[in-house]
């Protein structure tokens, strides 16, 4: 019998291990040809997927909003742990994809550092035809080309008024007088798990928190952005301007963040 590596990534194409990392579609599937799907991905901390039951809630959500069959939470809860025992170790990083021919693809692949800061630009973003922003689709083409373009890590959507949205692959936040601002899940952003967990922390600790989308020229504004992978993370250059040291409001989140969901701590 073959011995399965943990070390390199593991692959599973509906329901199926693949002994390699290679996935094999049917070349006019519309998630290979048109990259038409919905996809969620997740880190993997001391062996358990974290806030898998909202991912997958928003993976059905996603499915609904592109029109494609939603799947059942509790047969992907299954998937999902017999891909993480293929896995075989504590940490990693579980994507979820559903492609609009019918075809599921999970796989666990190594974890990478967690980012201690960015840099990011104010960009505004064209909306239609591009699928609902409250979707997380397979097409990110142009989300993936956007911050090596403009040389930073993060490119930041705004509306033509200057209200800042959202992330290629992050949601954002400002901090002003120790009141958390972020754009509201109003249809024009991503609603990220790890923005709602952030939120709910905030509530927690009594911090004021304003679901308005800021403008890009807050006077005095903190800035950082959520994800799935990273967590909370500060913005230290905006607009090729350097910002203020991560404030104790950010890193008090970030901690608890951090708690919550089992991970280390990064170094002070």
């Amino acid at each position: 019998m073959d011995e399965w590596s943990p070390r390199g990534p593991v692959v599973f194409v509906d329901g199926r291990q693949q002994r390699d990392t290679s996935v094999r579609l049917p070349w006019d599937d519309p998630g290979l040809a048109a990259g038409f799907g919905a996809v969620e991905t997740l880190a993997v901390v001391d062996g358990f997927p974290v806030f898998l039951d909202r991912h997958l809630a928003r993976l059905v959500q996603s499915c609904t909003l592109l029109g494609l069959p939603a799947p059942d939470p509790g047969a992907m809860h299954f998937q999902v742990s017999i891909a993480l025992a293929a896995w075989g170790a504590p940490e990693g990083v579980l994507r979820i994809q559903l492609t609009a021919g019918g075809h599921s693809i999970l796989g666990v692949r190594p974890a990478s550092e967690l980012r201690e800061k960015v840099s990011a630009r104010f960009v505004e973003w064209p909306a239609a035809p591009f699928p609902p922003p409250r979707a997380k689709h397979t097409s990110r083409g142009g989300a993936a080309m956007a911050p090596t373009h403009h040389g930073v890590d993060e490119v930041i959507r705004v509306d033509r008024d200057g209200s800042v949205l959202e992330g290629t692959w992050s949601n954002v936040f400002c901090v002003v007088d120790n009141t958390l601002h972020t754009c509201p899940d109003d249809g024009r952003i991503l609603p990220g798990v790890t923005r709602a967990v952030v939120l709910e922390l905030a509530q927690r600790r009594g911090l004021d928190t304003v679901e308005t989308a800021p403008l890009q020229h807050t006077p005095g504004a903190g800035w950082f952005i959520t994800s799935s992978l990273n967590g909370v993370v500060p913005i230290h250059e905006l607009d090729g301007q350097p910002l203020a040291p991560m404030s104790p409001v950010v890193r008090a989140l970030q901690a608890d963040l951090l708690h919550t969901t089992g991970r280390t701590p990064l170094p002070t």
